[in-house]
This record gives structure tokens, sequence and C-alpha cells, in this order.
């Protein structure tokens, strides 16, 4: 079956038919290339190393992959599959204003997230022909700046002097999602019992902390594949009740504003979203209440009243980690301008701070190069779009400077002068093969915004999903097994291409696996053998066979 072409067949009967019902899907779901497909997605995730509640990572799964995928099949046919729990780990995340907050993270068993990536895969080409052109958040082809460009261009006076501006919070979404109104939501579009019911078990399947399992009354497991989907299915509902304001006509909103009474604009990204008004603060404090009324009668949500504030966009507010205020501009009107916020600076360098402390001094000078360069490159690029960042670059750069500057010189028991003799390359630290990144030279840019068309339908639009950068699951530079030698995958590429060392045939990036020439095993110290000139690159069935070669040796050397 050619995946592809079904999901845009899917997507165009949907956009065409807003009221057609969907029968016999699930009958994608347990066909081979449907499953292969997913495999390859929830493979080239980043969390395929990790384990659900049966133990088992993605390269456990892939040792007998026919067999498991086969297996994996008949269950669903046979509608003998049943979700494993999710496996429930709190992680610490800081907040945009600098608090932090214990975030529970659903962890799937693989495959769990196959069979999930393969109902997503049925999902969203229907409901992308449903979704709001204001819904932002874990879509393809749509990125946390177009939501940010839609606001800055709002904000200009010409397009309607909509200033007072409601930052919606809403209270533990994720959490509180309710499993029996989601199910009715999906019913509207989706009529095939099977997979409803799939959805429903995964919606069930429960969450083990440690050794303890707990039952799942509500939400959504955050973590999970199908979760932003089955999110932004439920928060569509307040997406279609805002469209009732901003799909007025024109004709309309003149008659409204002459009326007095205020017009309205809408953007959402995931469960943040913020409503702009060209009215009063009364007027706004009232949409305010009637938005909280709506999400309680609707879908039984909440807004955190505490955080759901109105402010007026010349006092500037936070949205998406991105300060945005109007303000004089140079021809001395008032412009909407986009900033940096002291909170993201602040962890930025607490980053940076816990990156380069006395105790990471084990770590090699370049695998700490390496990790910053990551840190640097990542949140540069989230930011490169802000009104003039590099006043603010230049500032930290040389905060960083410093820092690593210390850095080496409690590794190697050096004076700064020293440091800077042995390290100095110009205008930063480096070493033979690694120097430290600039913010500053980061190309600063203006934002495009891009034409969002159905990605399902639109001819020759490639399907893109956002990687959104986050300080708190950046690698520090700690030199675990393996962790250095996938360090040096960006320079093995560059050195060799995109050829296997072995079968001598070029593959794709994505088809091409870090291996020891000598392997780790052979070293007394496994780290030895993490350097450049000891690594290739082979593809998949020559890195399986070499390992087994390499396992074979190292036995009858032991």
């Amino acid at each position: 079956m050619n995946v592809s072409e079904m999901q845009r067949k899917l997507s165009l009967w949907a956009e065409q038919d807003k009221e057609r019902k969907f029968y016999d899907l699930y009958s994608l779901l347990v066909n081979d290339d449907w499953l292969k497909v997913a495999h390859g997605h929830v493979k080239r995730n980043r969390g395929s190393k990790t384990a659900g509640t049966d133990g088992m990572t993605m390269a456990d799964f892939d040792e007998t992959l026919k067999g498991n995928l086969l297996s994996l099949r008949i269950a669903l046919k046979e509608g003998t599959f049943e979700p494993y729990p999710v496996r429930r780990v709190t992680i610490q995340q800081r907040k945009p204003d600098g608090r932090i907050k214990q975030r529970p993270l659903g962890i799937p068993a693989i495959r769990d997230r196959i069979v999930q990536d393969a109902l997503r895969m049925i999902l969203e080409p229907i409901y992308e022909a449903d979704f709001s052109p204001r819904s932002y958040g874990f879509r393809p082809n749509r990125c946390t700046m177009d939501a940010i460009a839609y606001i800055v261009n709002q904000l200009r006076a010409r397009n309607g002097h909509y200033f007072w501006i409601i930052k919606g919070d809403i209270a533990s979404y994720f959490d509180t999602v309710q499993h029996r109104i989601l199910m009715r939501l999906l019913r509207r579009r989706v009529k095939d019992e099977k997979l409803l019911k799939l959805t429903w078990q995964f919606l069930r399947a429960g969450v083990m902390e440690g050794k303890l399992f707990r039952e799942t009354q509500q939400g959504t497991p955050q973590g999970g594949i199908l979760s932003p989907l089955l999110a932004n299915i439920y928060l569509h509902e307040l997406d279609d009740y805002m469209q009732g304001y901003t799909g007025l006509s024109p004709y309309f909103k003149a008659k409204r504003r002459k009326a007095r009474d205020a017009n309205f604009l809408y953007v959402r990204y995931a469960d943040d979203f913020i409503v702009m008004c060209n009215g009063t603060k009364a007027q706004a404090l009232h949409m305010k209440q009637e938005l909280q009324a709506f999400l309680k009668a609707k879908l039984n949500l909440n807004l955190a009243m505490d955080k759901t504030k109105v402010t007026h966009a010349n006092d500037g507010f936070q949205f998406l980690g991105i300060w945005i205020q109007r303000a004089i501009g140079s021809r001395g009107v008032m412009v909407p301008r986009t900033a940096i916020p002291d909170a993201a600076k602040k962890r930025f360098l607490d980053k940076m701070k816990l990156v380069l402390s006395p105790r990471t001094h084990q770590s090699s000078v370049n695998a700490k190069l390496l990790a910053l360069n990551r840190i640097i490159s990542g949140w540069g690029r989230y930011y490169q779009y802000v009104s003039s960042p590099k006043h603010v670059f230049s500032r930290l750069d040389a905060q960083v400077f410093w820092l690593m500057g210390h850095w080496l010189g409690r590794k190697y028991k050096l004076s700064m002068p020293k440091v800077m003799e042995k390290y100095y390359q110009g205008s930063t630290f480096g070493t033979d093969t690694h120097t430290l990144r600039l913010l500053r030279e980061i190309p600063t840019k203006r934002y495009l915004p891009k034409q969002h068309a159905n990605p399902y339908t639109a001819p020759g639009q490639a399907i893109q999903r956002e990687d959104v950068f986050s300080l708190d699951d950046a690698w520090t530079g700690h030199e675990s097994r393996n962790r250095e030698s996938m360090d040096w995958r960006p320079d093995i590429l560059a050195r060799d291409g995109h050829v296997c060392a072995h079968c001598r045939q070029c593959y794709p990036a994505a088809d091409l696996e870090v291996d020891h020439k000598r392997p780790r095993g052979a070293f007394k110290d496994p780290r030895d053998a993490d350097y450049l000139e000891n690594l290739q690159l082979l593809c998949i069935t020559c890195h399986k066979l070499k390992t087994q070669q390499d396992k074979q040796v190292l036995s009858r050397m032991r």
C-alpha cells in the first residue's frame, strides 16, 4: 500500500465533505506497510532507546523485527491486542517565569508507540482538514514562530487596535481531558468501532509509577505519540467557539464596533492561547469569564483564573517564551516588538553554569564544547527572530566565555593567562577539532510566516514537524556509554559522506549507524574506543553482521 497516497485521500475526502463519517479505518491499521512506516517513525524518534513497562527498547524490538511486527499485526487483527500501562516518570521543568514545575511524563512500550503512531497516521489527515488555521501546536508544518508572527502582525495599529490581551492558561490540561467527552468528539468523524475501541484502550491503559499501578480515569499521558493529536481534537471545540467571533465578516465587525461592542482575534498553541480584544478592558474581562464558562460547560475544563491575565499590549506580555510589547518605534509611532524575556536569559546562563560546574571536570574538552555548542545553537536559533537580539547575544557570549575559561583553568590547574595562551582562538575558545560557538554569530532574521495549506493535500508539500529545543533535555557533556561516539556523528558524516563503510552503498543519514572499527570491549577503558579514527558509519544490515562478528572475536579473546 502507498501510505502517503492513502493519507492524501483521507484528508481530501474530509476536506471535500465536512460532514463525512469514516468507516473501515481499522483495515489500514493492520496493513503491513502501515505498521512498517509507523515503526520507522518511532525508531527515528529520540526516545527510541527508552523502554516502557515491558523493559524493551527499540534495539531489543528490532532484534526480531519481522516476527515482532507480525505478532503485533496478528494481535491487532484478532482483537487480542492490549496496551501495556504507561511508565510514568516525573521530570523537573522550569517554566518561562522561572518557576520549577514537576511534570509527569508517560513512556509507552515500544510496540504501543508503533500502534499509536499507526493510529495517528490515520486520524491526523482527517482532522487536519478540520482544524483551525489559528491552531499552531503539535501540527505538521506549523511552529511557535508562526503563532508569534500572527500576534505581532495583528498588533500593528492599522489592523484594528487589538490591544487588550487575554493570555489563557488551562489548569492541568493534559491531566484533565475527559475520556468520554473526547470519544464523543471522535465519533463525529470516526464510525469505525474497532478503531474507537483501540483509542479507548490506550486512554484507559493506566500508569505504572515504580511498582504502583494507577488507573487512568481522565487525561492523556504526556509523552504519548497520540496524545498531542487527541489534545488538539479536544480543544478544537474552543477553536470553533472562538470562530463565532473571529470569523465575522468585515461588515459585521464594523457593525459591532459602531454599537461599541468588541471584536476578537484568537491564537492557540496546544493548551496555551491568546485572545486579542479591540474594545475596552471591561469587555476583555467579560470575555475571560465567558471563556471559563464555555470550557467548564462543554469540556469540563477550568481556566487557571489567577494565571489567565488581561494585559494591555503597551505593557507587554509573554507567550511561548517570547516577550511581546508595543513600543515607540524609530518614526515615533507605536509598533510591536519582540524580545528575549529576562527569565529565559537567566535559564540559559543557569544551564551554562550547570554544564561548566566544577563537578564536571572529568569530561573531555571536546565533549564539553560539543554540549555547549548544541545548547547555544538550539537556544540561539529559537531567539534569532526576536527584534534586535544581537546585543543580548553579545552579553551572554561574554558571560559564557568566562565560564568556559574558568572551567578550563580549574580542570587543568592553569591561570587565566595560560588558559588564553593554550585555548584562545581569536574570539573564542577551541581545540584542534572543536570551537566554542558564539551566539552573536547566529544570523538574525525576520520570520516569514508560511502559507498553511493542508500538508496532506497540498501538492509537493513535504510534512515537517517542529522540534522544540528544550534546555531541560539538553546534554551537559557527561560522557556515558556510547555518548561520545554519537556526538562524533556529524564529523563522520562530513568525513565519509552517506556511504556504508562495508557495502559501500549510499544511504540516508537516518539509515546509517555509528560503529566502532575496534569494538569497545577490546579496550581496557571502553571510553578510549570513542575517538574519531576508530568510528565509521554502517548501514543497519552491515552493522548487525559486524556486531555478531565482534561478539565472536571478543568471546575467543576471553
